[in-house]
């Protein structure tokens, strides 16, 4: 604090302090019979003690600053915000009863008001007296309860939480939820982290009779595990008041948190779990001590407590910087990480956590100005909400044998604010820290021991996200399997070898994933673990170089494909197994062992071979495979260099490579068998048979052609965004959405962004029928409207309604055709044309595409003609992939068009003075046709099938240019 103006006095013998000069710059000075404080909002400036009649500073304000952020000497105003806004006579409670460590409360003598307290905790009828039980032990009984769902999911979707709390300390254990249905999924695992900690488990589970807790797949658990349950009456909450008044609570909290924060109600997860954190080192009424204290044994620190929101500045180590940059950065404060001794930060700019121990708070500051509107949202975020569709079952109890399990490493607890991406923050040495799932579980210390857990979910469960998910999935068994083959098969390749980290050197991390590869019909065939380097932490020039490295287009298999129905080839599928494995490092990576398979000793794996992660190892693998095909005499093709081609006793043989996965076209069984033997002296090869799934796309032959769908992924689609019950759609976008204005943003495009992105993945590969549709809408990832979410939604919902359909292919002997089509000024905001385009060959759809031309045309006629321009670059692309599948075709391809003008442009020597800005797209399409390229032909409007790819249609128009396309 800076007083302004002072007086230069050489006579006196000590400095003077104007009280009126520090109320000017809005200080408060606090006076009593002990001694005074001056503070500055919540934050403490300076203290004073009471000598010989006259209050005297004792230490300056730099040194009073350092001594609180280790002492956490401050005003209970202050800690009245640290502790989540908790009644401040509880908390000076806890410091008289030394039920806590580190806190130390300066009574400034105001009680104030908390404006926030006021309009965040409203007044209900109390509850009655909870339950005379009375437990004498942890884990003698636990309750357990759902409140959601939540108006506003979190930013990663979650819109549910489920607390489970013990009888006898009152500490509860926090799951975040997407779905109801995954209730039984967490009491499994629970029951799993209690038994690491006490070696035992729950005795008693109450709960309501909510569908979520009754379902059989729970029950059975229950049973399996001689755990007793008690249900509550039905319409009788009360019964479960002990789970049911920690959920008001915690609401309660989470409303303050927000609200004095000034954040968004998107943030009530990071919230929540900073709630349920203080309330587990709080004491409660119906115990002396805190929760933390009885369940863990010693007592919880508050030292380093902190007011939520609060603005901080994060240290940015100097490995991830450059020498001007700033050494600091502000985040805003959003909680404790569990994983960490640190502090979470949220990054207003880039919307991603930082976990980080060096920072500096200013906690009289919130992180985001103060917003009326902000903080009028964030009042009734939440739904008070529980399970009441119950009914009354009786449940017989029995014991069940217990299985031993391997030993894991420890459960990472944090969560983030992300589901797709992973967000990184800085160690105390610099080095990068991962965040992982959203889920907190309040437990203390490594999860060392062995796991002792019976799984039960016998219905179909998700691929898990970590290694810790793996080993608390019911499909524990194939995972452990997959991941001990994985790690039998690196030894093998030499993949590594242990040495000491070299001095300088910068150690990579590493993860599991967990894929299971299904049949046709969505069923799992086998369960794949891969270990994957964390490349992110590799350094240009000193780990890596060049990383491109080239995959087959989907447009390369159809038109294979489409010849192999027409001239009866056989279509195989090869897998190469951990094909990384077998391209050799130039470059010396040193990367910690893998989780799970340690050695105990403090060695690291200097790669010798790639491992997947790494960011050059898809090139090296690349060159690799590519050495190895021209080795046996197949040459890459000149439009697709994944495409090779060998000719052989006058027949053509061909392979398309993705990565590792091989799809072979040749002419005989014998012609396949040689070429396996071939690849087999050299790697290990699954052999998947006829070509069936590809990618995600089931590929199936019907009446002598080939198909080609996204069912199964569509499903997984659906269950992942919670659609199973949404209502079906006939058309994928409102046809009026695009001349539609809405101002109303999403408060985050994560969600939006991942079901956009998904649905692409679709559109491309299989249903042209949509492809405007997320085009459209992926023009809006950055910076998504309420409207834009709705009519993302609307595309799921009508991919769902028309699931079973599929793209049918050619196998005629039609020639190459093409469509184009534009849409005049379709954009609303710039008034730019959309372009779209589809292609033909043996009767069936090979290559689609729309488009938003990157000029403003001044007609229709331009707009037709520079879409015309767009899909002659596709056709000629298309006719040189031909020509390497030995598929030339001299004659003119047929090009169709429903704009005569635009046709007629391309007829003329002349280019008229307004056209200018398309001269160059004139002269390449004019030099086509010349060359006897391309030949445009006129079509009517109502026939042209090129439509659907440049506007959203209405049902009757869209379902017969969707049944043209071949989608049907």
């Amino acid at each position: 604090m800076k007083i302004g103006t002072a007086l230069y006095s050489p006579d006196l013998t000590m400095n003077l302090l104007s009280v009126p000069a520090l109320t000017q710059k809005r200080a408060t000075v606090i006076f009593d019979a002990e001694g005074c404080k001056i503070m500055q909002g919540d934050a403490t400036v300076a203290v004073g003690m009471l000598k010989e009649g006259l209050y005297q500073l004792t230490q300056p304000c730099e040194a009073v600053m350092a001594a609180g952020s280790h002492h956490n000497k401050d005003c209970k105003h202050v800690w009245h915000k640290r502790f989540g806004h908790r009644d401040v006579n509880a908390i000076i409670r806890m410091e008289k009863e030394n039920l806590v460590s580190g806190l130390h409360i300066y009574d400034c003598g105001v009680d104030e008001p908390c404006e926030c307290c006021m309009q965040s905790k409203s007044c209900r009828a109390p509850f009655p007296k909870e339950s005379l039980t009375h437990t004498k032990g942890v884990l003698d009984l636990v309750h357990t309860d759902v409140c959601g769902p939540v108006e506003v999911p979190s930013v990663s979707g979650y819109r549910y939480f489920m607390t489970i709390i013990d009888d006898y300390s009152r500490f509860c254990v926090l799951y975040l939820l997407k779905r109801k249905s995954e209730v039984a999924e967490k009491i499994v695992e629970y029951v799993a982290l209690v038994k690491t900690l006490f070696g035992r488990k729950p005795k008693a589970v109450r709960s309501d009779q909510g569908g979520e807790y009754v379902g059989n797949k729970l029950r059975a658990f229950y049973r399996r595990e001689g755990i007793q349950v008690q249900y509550t009456a039905r319409y009788s909450p009360q019964q479960n008041g002990v789970a049911e008044r920690k959920n008001r609570y915690l609401v309660e909290m989470v409303r303050c948190l927000l609200f004095d924060a000034n954040l968004h109600q998107c943030y009530w997860a990071e919230a929540l779990n900073t709630a349920v954190h203080l309330q587990n080192i709080s004491p409660t009424k119906s115990t002396k001590l805190t929760p933390y204290e009885l369940w863990h044994g010693t007592k919880p620190d508050v030292q380093n407590l902190k007011v939520f929101g609060s603005r901080a500045w994060v240290h940015v180590p100097k490995e991830l910087r450059k020498k001007l940059s700033a050494t600091a950065k502000e985040l805003v404060f959003v909680g404790y990480s569990s994983e960490h001794k640190a502090y979470r930060f949220l990054d207003k700019s880039t919307r991603k956590v930082i976990v980080s121990r060096d920072v500096k708070f200013i906690e009289a500051e919130s992180g985001f100005p103060t917003e009326d509107s902000v903080k009028e949202t964030c009042k009734q975020f939440l739904k008070d909400a529980s399970s009441d569709d119950t009914e009354e079952i009786i449940i017989e109890l029995d014991s069940v044998k217990k299985k031993n399990f391997n030993e894991m490493e420890p459960l990472s607890q944090d969560e983030t604010l992300e589901e797709e991406e992973v967000f990184y923050g800085f160690d105390e040495d610099g080095t990068m820290l991962q965040g992982i799932d959203e889920r907190t579980v309040e437990l203390e210390g490594g999860m060392q021991q062995s796991l002792d857990v019976t799984a039960i979910l016998e219905n179909a469960v998700s691929e898990p996200r970590t290694f810790e998910d793996a080993l608390l999935s019911p499909e524990r068994d194939a995972w452990q399997t997959a991941m001990q083959e994985e790690i039998d098969s690196l030894k093998e390749n030499h993949t590594w070898e242990l040495v000491d980290l070299p001095p300088g050197r910068k150690v990579v991390g590493c993860k599991w994933t967990y894929k299971k590869k299904e049949d046709a019909n969505g069923k799992p065939v086998r369960y794949k673990a891969r270990l994957v380097a964390q490349g992110y932490s590799q350094r240009y020039g000193t780990d890596f170089d060049e990383v491109f490295a080239p995959v087959a287009r989907q447009a390369t298999l159809r038109t294979l494909l489409t010849v192999a129905s027409r001239d009866s080839m056989i279509v195989k599928h090869l897998d190469i197994k951990s094909a990384y494995l077998y391209a050799e490092l130039e470059e010396d990576i040193f990367m910690r062992q893998p989780p799970g398979f340690q050695s105990g000793n403090n060695k690291v794996c200097r790669l010798k071979k790639c491992l997947y992660g790494l960011k050059q190892s898809a090139r090296v693998w690349n060159k690799k495979i590519d050495m190895f095909f021209k080795s046996i005499g197949f040459l890459p093709g000149s439009a697709d260099s994944c495409l090779y081609v060998r000719e052989k006793n006058g027949k053509h043989c061909f392979i398309v490579v993705y990565v590792d996965d091989m799809v072979i076209f040749c002419n005989s069984e014998e012609e396949f068998n040689e070429i396996r033997t071939l690849l087999e002296k050299h790697f290990k090869l699954s052999s998947l048979g006829d070509l069936r799934q590809f990618l995600g796309i089931r590929v199936d032959k019907v009446n002598g052609h080939y198909t080609m769908d996204q069912k199964g992924y569509i499903e997984k689609l659906v269950r992942r965004f919670g659609f199973e019950d949404a209502k079906p759609s006939k058309v994928p976008l409102d046809p009026a959405y695009v001349k539609q204005k809405e101002e109303t943003l999403l408060p985050t495009n994560d969600s939006y962004r991942s079901l956009v992105g998904s649905l692409l993945y679709v559109a491309v590969n299989s249903r042209p029928d949509i492809c405007v549709s997320t085009s459209l809408l992926g023009r809006k990832v950055s910076n998504p409207s309420n409207r834009d979410w709705t009519e993302a939604k609307r595309v799921l919902r009508y991919l769902k309604a028309t699931q079973n359909l599929r793209l049918h292919l050619g196998s005629g002997t039609e020639s190459l055709e093409c469509f184009v089509d534009a849409d005049w000024a379709g954009n609303e905001g710039d008034r730019k044309s959309n372009s779209g385009f589809i292609i033909k060959y043996g009767g069936g759809l090979i290559s689609w595409g729309t488009r938003k031309q990157s000029c403003v045309a001044l007609s229709s006629t331009e707009a037709e003609f520079v879409a015309l321009s767009e899909g002659c670059q596709e056709l000629i692309w298309l006719k040189k992939l031909l020509a390497d599948l030995q598929e030339e075709r001299k004659d003119p391809t047929i090009v169709w068009e429903d704009n005569q003008s635009a046709i007629r442009m391309v007829q003329s020597d002349r280019i008229e003075k307004r056209s200018k800005h398309i001269d160059t797209r004139h002269a390449f399409t004019k030099d086509l046709r010349q060359k006897g390229v391309i030949d445009i032909r006129y079509l009517p409007t109502s026939q042209m099938e090129a439509d659907i790819m440049t506007k959203p249609l209405e049902r009757i128009k869209l379902e017969q240019h969707r049944e043209a396309l071949g989608v049907k």
